[in-house]
């Protein structure tokens, strides 16, 4: 069996590359609230050249956009 010595483990580490230890980093949590956007269009009547009119009618539309969470989470250990 192989005697291990302090002198051989020494030599060794040399030719190692030095340990580092960079610890996690906790990011915030971000919250976004829910919102509504709401469009209104009056519409519109033209006359036309042969005195017909056209018109468009009025129009709303809504668009709801939910909540939004990233939690707080740690990131990676790097070594």
């Amino acid at each position: 069996m192989t005697e291990l010595r302090l002198e051989d483990d020494l030599r060794a580490c040399r030719y190692c590359t030095p340990s580092s230890f960079t610890p996690a980093k906790l990011n915030p949590a971000v919250v976004i609230a829910p919102s509504t956007s709401v469009t209104i269009d009056t519409g519109s009547c033209q006359i036309n050249d042969d005195d017909t009119i056209t018109c468009q009618p009025p129009k709303m539309s809504y668009q709801k956009v939910p909540p939004l969470v990233s939690s707080c989470a740690l990131l990676l250990i790097m070594f």
